[in-house]
């Protein structure tokens, strides 16, 4: 999770923290999170998620016909 705008606490596995602007919180495989406001602000997060890893390597993702 990208921090764009505004103040939050994120929780990831239990662990807490105060994430402002301009900061990234990684969110490992089957990770257990959320994410809150708490400041004034309106709180604007990009979130990417990547594709599964298998044995065979990285999902690629393919346009159907």
């Amino acid at each position: 999770m990208y921090i764009m705008q505004g103040t939050g606490k994120v929780v990831i596995d239990g662990e807490e923290a105060i994430v402002k602007p301009g900061m990234l919180a990684f969110v490992p495989k089957f990770g257990v999170h959320s994410i809150s406001n708490i400041g004034q602000d309106e709180l604007i997060v990009w979130g990417v998620s990547g594709p599964p890893k298998t044995d065979a390597g990285y999902a690629q993702l393919r346009k159907t016909k």
